[in-house]
């Protein structure tokens, strides 16, 4: 069917997907096909242009998809139909999948020299990035960060390590990584927010310190903010979200396993009230952050690469002034998806029948080609 000439190809994809009773003279297409547009999509280039005004109407009504890649396959899951949709990548054998940003994703070869790549699960359009491993060390850590989709030749590509006090850049056809200035403490998230970039410093002492970096070279520190950890707190972590022209700051406490959700009488499936709030969220206001407790009609979805803030209005399943997030399940054996209600503040599951991963998870919203 791919030799069919492109105006028969069309025509029997909009018969498979319009439906002819509809009132309007605009057509309709069901939430229910969303799942074949993507199918369509993969196909090639060719049906992805095809299918994207039909995928288009669609958009606004559907939230993000969890991402996870297992050996050779990328996966695509629709919380709302909970369904998967399954991508054969050949470019992913023997490769690490370490992050995902603007619909990309970061692939490390297991043997040195540590080739890597980004990939566009969908396009399969890959490019490859300068060599890393003599920049830093244990690449399975590595994180990336873009400011804008990696085939625009002026896109920046931010490279950062988990544990390590470094941070590198390029851009689409460079040789080399150009570091940016050492530091004592390490990058717990980055953003590319209105053409600049920041990033948060977590410092030894839980202060944590938001830059911004002046031309690539120069970060100067906008504001500090200190962390009063709850008791028997385990861990912190921070996000940067753009939410409707804001920046907004996230904190998620991580507790013990014996006072995680279910430890302190929060049972998935099941609304309770918290005495110590799982999250946090602030905005950036004259240099200062303010917590809020409204992000007005976006649902915010986290996760440590490629957070989203999405409007709420028309989407099926998903409400405005939650954080939906990934969270260890309480078995210790993969991730769930949960819901936290910033208002009300309490957690519940994100969708009836979670499963339980064992990969990590990134939220996913395609972008077609035209």
């Amino acid at each position: 069917m791919e030799n069919l000439p492109y105006e028969l190809l069309y025509t029997v994809i909009e018969k498979q997907l319009i439906s002819t009773d509809y009132w309007s003279d605009d057509y309709y297409i069901s939430v229910s096909d969303y799942d074949t547009i993507l199918s369509l999509a993969i196909v090639s280039n060719t049906w992805q242009s095809i299918v994207k005004p039909f995928y288009l109407k669609l958009k606004p009504m559907m939230p993000p998809l969890i991402l996870l890649t297992h050996a050779s396959h990328c996966y695509l899951f629709n919380i709302v139909r909970e369904e998967f949709l399954a991508i054969q990548l050949p470019q992913l054998h023997r490769r690490w999948v370490r992050s995902c940003s603007h619909e990309w994703l970061l692939t490390i070869t297991h043997d040195f020299p540590y080739q890597i790549r980004l990939l566009n699960p969908l396009s399969r359009a890959s490019i490859r990035l300068p060599p890393m491993w003599n920049r830093f060390e244990g690449l399975e850590e590595l994180k990336v960060t873009v400011s804008t989709s990696p085939s625009d030749p002026n896109c920046v590509i931010l490279a950062r390590h988990a544990e390590e006090s470094k941070l590198a850049f390029c851009r689409p056809g460079d040789r080399t990584w150009t570091r940016l200035r050492p530091a004592q403490n390490r990058y717990s998230s980055a953003i590319f927010y209105k053409d600049q970039l920041y990033l948060i410093e977590y410092g030894t002492s839980d202060v944590l310190n938001l830059l911004r970096c002046i031309d690539l070279g120069r970060l100067v520190s906008i504001t500090q903010k200190s962390i009063q950890k709850p008791e028997r707190c385990l861990s912190v972590d921070t996000y940067l979200v753009d939410s409707s022209a804001d920046l907004l700051l996230i904190l998620k406490y991580n507790y013990w396993d014996d006072i995680k959700l279910s430890g302190m009488g929060c049972t998935y499936g099941y609304s309770c009230e918290l005495s110590n709030p799982l999250f946090e969220v602030y905005k950036l206001q004259n240099r200062d952050w303010v917590e809020v407790d409204n992000v007005g009609e976006n649902a915010i979805y986290l996760s440590p690469n490629c957070s989203v803030s999405m409007p709420a209005t028309d989407m099926d399943e998903c409400t405005a002034n939650r954080i939906y997030f990934f969270d260890a399940s309480g078995d210790e054996t993969g991730y769930m998806t949960g819901v936290y209600h910033i208002k009300n503040r309490y957690v519940e599951l994100a969708y009836q029948s979670s499963p339980s991963w064992t990969a990590p998870l990134s939220w996913f919203t395609p972008e077609l080609r035209s």
